[in-house]
């Protein structure tokens, strides 16, 4: 019986290490395009919504981070946008390459992190509202496309990690009893 716990005590602890070190996390992505291209100016603004929800379920899952990719495009001279991510991140920029209107043909990404607030609104529901837009009166510009990627740990991963836990806290226990006895 000693033996027996002794060995699984040691998977426990290796588990737990080797969880640690190479936990996996699950990519949930969502892309929105415009096919064509959406004119953005001061009267017209673009506004969607991502949702992650067929590989996030709220209350379960639990968001580790996520990134903005969205894809403005120009015909001319260079524009000033702004991008507003839920209710807590502002994201702005002074320069949609020229070029052409076609998404295909490039264009400027722009890419970032979700903040903690905007990550705490799409973990309230597995959706975010965005708006592209400007408020230069002078400001056109296209948006082509936009792609949320959350990250979101598997849930063997946080079971592997738990087990290990439970061991090494057992071991522990019984290294404390043995030094009492």
């Amino acid at each position: 019986m000693k033996m027996l716990k002794k060995a699984l005590l040691s998977l426990a602890f290796m588990t737990a290490a080797a969880t640690s070190i190479t936990a996996s996390a699950a990519v949930v992505t969502d892309s929105i395009a415009r096919n064509p291209d959406e004119l953005i100016s001061i009267a017209h603004w673009a506004t969607f919504t991502h949702d992650i929800g067929s590989g996030y379920t709220p209350g379960s899952d639990r968001l580790l981070s996520a990134v903005l990719e969205v894809r403005l495009t120009d015909l001319l001279f260079n524009e000033n946008y702004f991008i507003t991510v839920g209710t807590g991140q502002l994201k702005t920029g002074s320069d949609v390459p020229n070029g052409t209107y076609n998404s295909a043909h490039g264009g400027e990404i722009v890419n970032f992190a979700l903040n903690s607030a905007s990550l705490a609104d799409l973990a309230t529901d597995g959706k975010i509202s965005i708006t592209v837009g400007t408020i230069n009166p002078l400001s056109t510009f296209f948006f082509a496309d936009s792609t949320l990627t959350a990250q979101v740990p598997e849930p063997l991963s946080i079971a592997l990690m738990g087990i290990g836990f439970l061991g090494i806290g057992a071991a522990r226990r019984k290294s404390a009893k043995n030094k009492a006895a």
